[in-house]
């Protein structure tokens, strides 16, 4: 049935009063109207007829009605009409980007990214739901812009992809911005590029009938067009819309409707830095498995845009010292946050601007002392900026030098000379936030609360700062008052995946450890984000851990600890946890040798793995643990070589000529008596002695057990 569009000043349910038509959406009629009862301008959807056929029910409505998100129009009420649906949504006051493209044409990449960031917290937010919502229809047109804020809203999200599961195809497509999977079939692909003008290889005249790819376009995005057309959309369909339409936002190129046709965006000659165009070029591409899998893993990759991937890591090496970024709205990243956004002025010293840019490059590959050099260059050029203060805390805490990381962070809060400012706001809720994050992984958790805590007073926009304020209170045994912060955090929006991580660091501290588990397995299960997947593996390994239950932790682990879902770092820090649950699994079988050989021959090759990896290097702790477990499976040769490597790395340390004299005891002890020899023995234990005797706060019982061996040889007359 076809409706007639509803005239000027009617009265729809004796409440809404219609103004005008404003547009025709992919769902269906928009129209302008005022509310009678809540006394606000109000926008009304009508639903066309085929997809309100869509609906299932009317608890599937109050999905859509409880979303709430600064980035998105409030949905006010759903109602029938005249046996048409309709949906009345917040007016959304500005322009759209669309008509702000035809009239002042392609935006600069800093305008871009900033919404980029908001539109993507929109998306993580609607894909994060239960089940998660799909705008499908993304492009300029539905993105409505404020001058007064200069912020963006996502409107006109289509209703029917709320909804259930096996619905999920689509009637409509906005051309260009639609990615392969939203046509229905292959024919009308090829029927919209028909009439479009496009024609068929060899055929110049009249219309073609496009029936399939050997019919029409002898391209290489065909086969991956035929596979993906008809398959229905899910949220890797709006990364790609999202893609495109910022692909049209820089470019000022609206994309191509044949795929094959479109330009890759880092072939224009535009400022565009290679880490934004990779995050658009992933967005856009063809196939749905090659894109983010949904908002929230673009979100994260755009509050992180320099620790995107070797490529751009890459580029930063090849690049030294290269002034990069000045007028680019940095997203924030750290390896256990996403943080706020702040424009960097080119105005204020593009010097500066170029140097804490390349800094943070450094860190997100792991060059820390570059990093630290380079920022202390910029605090000689502008010693009165913030920025390059927050990036050392930053660099500081990645490196693992967490005092350090705190020190600055409480010299940069009693520098004078930097000024606080709205402007400056989320920095400032950053630098308390890097401060919070390192005491928490001290274990410090009433220091890590106060941190939290003047981040939210510096920045009250960021839901992660109250998210781990709860963390901290929960690990310091006030679960009720991190529930209070949790709410907080969720009325800011906290993604879904969150709010469980927290709820089971909560349970954790009120001993209910298996729905702390369950939660934790909840989050491995739905979350993308690396950071959040981490926490929950560690939680659920010192769960184990902790109740001695070393069989489910050393299976747990297993599961994860190749796990491409994590970086190398974390699958290091994994080998090193199942490592740990080995050697404690073989502690609690000592009277077994076979089971204690088998347990440390397990743990062994866990700490191999990250002794290659470190280019046959590694702490003083894990040398020693590695000689320990050579010398528990009885191969003495490779313990003394991995003594014998504490010495040389770590010389001022007694650690190695304590572990060498062990050893060497284990050695002799294999010997005929009339054989043995402890000599050797001797010159490393007097060693040991003399550089542990500069120990400061001396307590290590097992100096004490190698003493009573050296007085037993000294009585035996083995030694003098």
């Amino acid at each position: 049935m076809v409706y007639d569009t509803i005239p000027r000043g009617a009265v729809i349910k004796d409440r809404y009063v219609v103004r005008e038509v404003i547009g025709r959406g992919g769902g269906g009629i928009v129209y302008a109207a005022y509310d009678r009862n809540l006394q606000l301008n109000v926008v009304l959807k009508q639903i066309r007829e085929d997809v309100t056929s869509l609906l299932d029910s009317r608890a599937e409505v109050d999905i859509l009605k409880q979303l709430k998100h600064e980035r998105l129009p409030k949905v006010l009420d759903f109602f029938e009409y005249d046996g048409r649906l309709f949906t009345s949504m917040d007016f959304i006051k500005g322009i759209d980007l669309n008509t702000a493209l035809k009239t002042q044409g392609r935006f600069l990449q800093g305008q871009v990214l900033r919404w980029a960031q908001e539109l993507s917290d929109a998306l993580a937010y609607l894909h994060s739901q239960r089940p998660p919502v799909i705008h499908s229809d993304i492009k300029p047109a539905n993105i409505m812009y404020d001058p007064e804020t200069n912020g963006v809203t996502l409107i006109d999200f289509n209703i029917s992809l709320a909804f259930s599961r096996s619905k999920l195809g689509t009637t409509w497509i906005s051309p260009g911005y639609s990615p392969p999977e939203q046509y229905y079939k292959l024919s009308d692909y090829y029927e919209s590029l028909e009439k479009a003008g496009y024609r068929s290889a060899g055929n110049s005249g009249g219309s073609g009938n496009l029936t399939g790819p050997a019919d029409a376009y002898n391209r290489s995005t065909l086969p991956i067009i035929a596979q993906t057309v008809g398959k229905g959309v899910d949220a890797r369909s709006d990364i790609y819309s999202f893609g495109v339409t910022m692909y049209h936002l820089l470019t000022g190129v609206k994309p191509d409707l044949d795929y094959a046709n479109i330009i890759p965006i880092s072939e224009f000659d535009i400022e565009l830095e290679p880490a934004f165009a990779l995050i658009i070029e992933k967005c856009m591409a063809l196939d749905p498995n090659e894109r983010y899998p949904d908002g929230v893993a673009l979100n994260k990759a755009l509050r992180n845009i320099y620790k995107l991937d070797d490529d751009y890591k890459e580029f930063i090496k090849r690049e030294k010292r290269r002034r990069l970024f000045s007028g680019l709205l940095i997203g924030f990243g750290l390896a256990m946050i996403v943080a706020g956004f702040y424009v960097i002025s080119t105005s204020t010293g593009s010097e500066y601007n170029g140097i804490v840019d390349e800094a943070r490059a450094y860190s997100d590959s792991g060059e820390y002392p570059e990093a630290l050099d380079a920022l202390e260059d910029a605090m000689e050029v502008l010693p009165n900026r913030i920025d390059a203060y927050v990036e050392k805390a930053r660099a500081l805490y990645l490196s693992g030098d967490l005092d350090g990381a705190i020190e600055t962070v409480d010299n940069t809060a009693e520098n004078k000379k930097i000024k606080k400012k709205k402007s400056n706001a989320p920095l400032w809720g950053d630098l308390f936030y890097i401060s919070g994050e390192a005491y928490l992984e001290k274990g410090e958790y009433a220091n890590a609360n106060k941190a939290f805590k003047k981040a939210v007073g510096e920045y009250d926009g960021n839901s992660l700062y109250l998210r781990d304020r709860a963390i901290a209170l929960a690990r310091g045994g006030n679960p009720d008052e991190a529930e209070n912060v949790l709410e907080d955090a969720e009325e800011m929006h906290l993604d879904a995946d969150s709010v469980r991580y927290v709820e089971a660091e909560i349970a954790c501290a009120r001993d209910e450890d298996e729905k702390a588990i369950g939660l934790c397995q909840d989050v491995l299960d739905s979350s993308s984000d690396e950071e959040l997947s981490s926490r929950a593996v560690l939680m659920v390994s010192r769960i184990y851990g902790e109740n001695g239950e070393y069989d489910k932790k050393i299976e747990f682990l297993n599961k994860y600890v190749e796990n491409d879902r994590f970086g190398i770092g974390m699958q290091m820090r994994l080998s090193h946890e199942l490592a740990n649950a080995w050697i404690l699994k073989g502690n609690a079988k000592a009277n077994d040798a076979d089971a204690l050989a088998d347990c440390s021959q397990h743990a062994l090759d866990e700490l191999l793995k990250i002794y290659d990896y470190n280019g046959s290097s590694g702490s003083i702790s894990d040398l020693e643990t590695i000689s320990k477990l050579y010398q528990n499976v009885n191969d003495l040769e490779k313990s003394r070589e991995f003594a014998d490597q504490m010495i040389s790395d770590y010389p001022e340390s007694y650690a190695g000529y304590k572990r060498k004299a062990f050893v060497l005891l284990y050695i002799e002890a294999g010997k005929a008596e009339n054989l043995r020899n402890y000599a050797e023995f001797k010159v490393n234990y007097e060693k040991a002695e003399e550089l542990y005797s500069k120990e400061k706060n001396q307590s290590d019982p097992e100096m004490e057990t190698l003493r009573k061996e050296h007085d037993d040889l000294v009585k035996g007359g083995r030694i003098t």
